[in-house]
């Protein structure tokens, strides 16, 4: 069975509303032809308390669209709108209700907002509607209303979650657009692979799989505390486009009809010609987005699981996040989170005094309250944190916790205990050679790109740099920051001025 789901066509998204939605009003006569051609029509509706912890107002100092931490989760303060009982919170008066067959409302606690349909933002209770929808057996569900790029997107998202075949109507959606043109572009980027819920296999035209090849959590582990039965995790939220394609019979190692060695694939780069060059290597622009993900933040959390009751006790978001995402231009403007959410493979640390401490890709090593999931302290390490946390006790009965961080010549152990002043930092007693002059792009590129991206930058154990549509921006934070196996790099082995001189150095061997 197909189920349209109608998002928030309340009055106050619409023209001269409370939070009105740029032309939202043009909705309403789509979806009242819609609904025709469905056999279940359900409708969603915001239902605010007036004290409802999104709300600009309830927050004195705080202007609208600030970005502040609500209960732990990110929140952008919004106007008053959709208050329980107030005509504001009424469904738009043209749209037509005899189809209807029953009405979700969402965000009815104070403590959490709720943009889908489905769940709360923290995913920590459901609406009710995806098992309304599984009773009547729904396969397949249509999403509209207002707004594209806040209800109608994360309903669209959690629908695909849940196993629902999911299509967006966008003719029938309009956007809040707080930056243009952002919702446009995030649709236009989805439109271009194949989207499904969990567990959708790669696919010839390229498929969107969330999450991404590395895992959610499964790379770092857990931390178990026995004496309560808690598990903390650290997730990562990210996605990968995973493609196949048809074996053309050149590669000798590669014996079967079909693999995922193909431009979007995740084998891409793992096989090359014989001359060195990637199998597979595209001329396209890249995404307009640039390092902007197509999910919303936080791009990590630390998750505490009740295994007594298998529920999710805390959900809280992990890590300031790229500054390449910060800086990026087209989020000129906007307040971003303090914790945007930082991905990684490191896990955690819980003890038996109520802390979990976590690292893992920001130059900090934190401590949160194994109880509440309340962020306590975060102290700064000489560089980025690459991996776990350890712990140890020595004869005297201090306990100390350690955390690694940089890499080759700035590679470090840093250790902390209570009441000892500054931490305790061991530098690697053989760092690699340190650069003392700026070199030419070829030079630097030759001296700390080249042994894992061939000696042309089209690839050896490392992907392929060539040809390099990445900016300048995006190539500083990626080296900055590592991703995948590679670590960071820090300004004493390669300044800012030779990444520069690299990314043009990789430009000009394009052809």
């Amino acid at each position: 069975m197909r189920a349209l789901i109608l998002t928030d066509i309340q009055n106050d998204f619409l023209p001269g509303g409370a939070l009105a939605v740029p032309q939202g009003d043009e909705v309403i006569p789509i979806a009242n032809r819609l609904q025709k051609n469905f056999a279940l029509v359900i409708a969603t509706q915001d239902w605010h308390p007036a004290n409802h912890g999104s709300f600009a107002a309830n927050h004195p100092g705080k202007a609208l669209y600030d970005q502040i931490d609500l209960n732990g989760l990110p929140q952008t303060l919004w106007p008053v709108h959709c208050v329980q009982g107030t005509p504001g919170a009424e469904l738009a008066p043209e749209l037509e209700r005899g189809r209807i067959a029953r009405i979700f409302q969402k965000g009815t606690d104070p403590n959490i907002d709720s943009y889908s349909g489905f769940f709360d933002n923290g995913h920590l209770k459901a609406t009710g509607l995806g098992e309304f929808l599984k009773l009547r057996q729904v396969t397949d569900v249509f999403v509209a209303g207002l707004a594209t790029d806040y209800c109608v997107k994360f309903t669209a998202l959690d629908a695909l979650a849940l196993g629902f075949k999911t299509h967006l109507i966008a003719d029938a959606c309009r956007g809040v657009n707080l930056e243009p043109e952002d919702a446009t572009k995030a649709i236009e980027e989805m439109k271009k692979f194949r989207l499904g819920p969990l567990f959708t296999p790669p696919s010839l035209r390229g498929t969107i799989q969330r999450p991404a090849v590395g895992g959610g959590a499964n790379w770092a582990g857990g931390g178990f505390d026995p004496e309560t039965g808690m598990l903390y995790v650290r997730t990562t939220e990210s996605y990968t486009v995973n493609q196949v394609c048809k074996n053309d019979g050149t590669d000798a190692d590669v014996d079967v009809d079909y693999s995922n060695n193909c431009e979007f694939g995740a084998a891409n780069g793992i096989f090359s010609r014989p001359d060195g060059r990637p199998r597979w290597a595209s001329d396209e622009p890249r995404s307009t987005l640039g390092p902007i993900p197509l999910i919303k933040p936080p791009y990590a959390y630390l998750v505490a699981i009740n295994l007594n009751q298998g529920e999710i006790a805390w959900r809280v978001p992990f890590g300031e996040g790229s500054p390449a995402i910060r800086r990026h231009p087209l989020l000129k403007g906007v307040k971003l989170p303090d914790r945007l959410g930082t991905g990684g493979s490191a896990g955690v640390l819980v003890t038996k005094t109520g802390l979990v401490f976590i690292g893992g890709g920001d130059p900090y090593l934190y401590a949160f309250d194994k109880v509440t999931g309340k962020e306590l302290w975060r102290v700064a390490t000489p560089w980025r944190t690459a991996a776990n946390p350890m712990t140890y006790r020595s004869r005297s009965g201090r306990q100390f916790v350690l955390i690694a961080s940089g890499a080759g010549p700035d590679a470090t152990l840093t250790a902390f205990a209570l009441s000892t002043g500054a931490p305790t930092t061991t530098t690697s007693a053989a760092p690699a050679p340190v650069a003392t002059t700026s070199q030419s792009g070829a030079d630097a590129f030759q001296r700390v790109c080249q042994p894992c991206h061939g000696p042309d930058g089209k690839g050896a154990v490392a992907p392929a740099l060539v040809p390099m549509t990445k900016g300048q921006a995006e190539v500083l934070g990626i080296v900055r920051e590592g991703t995948g196996q590679m670590p960071p790099i820090s300004t004493r082995e390669l300044t800012d001025e030779e990444v520069t001189r690299i990314v043009e150095h990789l430009r000009s061997l394009r052809n």
